[in-house]
């Protein structure tokens, strides 16, 4: 994982080009550490991509 890859996954999710699952897999990183990075930079999940990290954990 690359700054530079988990950042564009958080633009890419933000502008709502793809999920939280495939963001995750362009950053490298799983869906919990992605949700975590976009919840620190204030950005807001959607509905069925919150639901997908409580299920996960």
């Amino acid at each position: 994982m690359t700054r530079h890859a988990v950042v564009t996954g958080l633009a890419m999710y933000r502008s709502g080009a793809v999920t939280l699952e495939e963001a995750a897999a362009c950053g490298g990183t799983s869906t919990a550490a992605l949700a975590a990075a976009l919840r620190c930079r204030g950005i807001e999940l959607r509905d069925e991509d919150d639901l997908t990290v409580a299920e996960a954990a």
